[in-house]
């Protein structure tokens, strides 16, 4: 999936909860997208360059977890 595609995918759902697809969601989805796999919250936030404090990225996950984007992956230290 293209990125603006995956955009275009995550704001409609978004939109579809009455939740913005703020910058840092779009950064967060972006290094997800990057991703070769499942990363946890501290390894996202520097997959996502450390711009995002580290408490936004775990807020948009569990927004994004809400909303239907994303589901939580269960690895063997623990939820990543």
């Amino acid at each position: 999936m293209t990125t603006s595609t995956l955009d275009q995918t995550v704001e409609g759902r978004l939109r579809s909860q009455g939740v913005r697809y703020t910058t840092a969601r779009r950064a967060v989805v972006g290094a997800l997208n990057r991703a070769p796999g499942p990363l946890s919250a501290a390894e996202l936030h520097q997959a996502a360059g450390g711009e995002i404090p580290l408490s936004s990225v775990y807020r948009t996950l569990n927004v994004l977890e809400e909303s239907g984007v994303l589901v939580p992956h269960l690895g063997v230290k623990g939820l990543t």
